[in-house]
């Protein structure tokens, strides 16, 4: 690993699988709520800032989902870390 070695390696996995773990939420509303939730295109109901953000020259995709990653991303992308 990275940390231990300097190189990183490669993780192969389902996209199927990670896919399922992602649809938790839909599938459970719908199996025991009655109708599926409304499509959201690549926005999340409850994370943000999760989805497409316009930008000067296109388009940039965030996924911020922990408060760790939050700080992270003040700290390096914001270059604030006291947000």
């Amino acid at each position: 690993n990275v940390k231990e070695t300097g190189q990183g390696r490669i993780v192969e996995t389902s996209l199927f699988d990670a896919l399922s773990e992602w649809m938790g939420y839909p599938a459970y509303f719908t199996l025991y709520g009655g109708e599926p939730p409304a499509r959201a295109g690549v926005r999340h109901a409850t994370v943000v800032p999760y989805g497409s953000y316009r930008c000067a020259d296109g388009a940039v995709l965030l996924a911020v989902q922990t408060e760790t990653q939050w700080r992270d991303f003040c700290a390096i992308v914001c270059r604030a870390p006291e947000w």
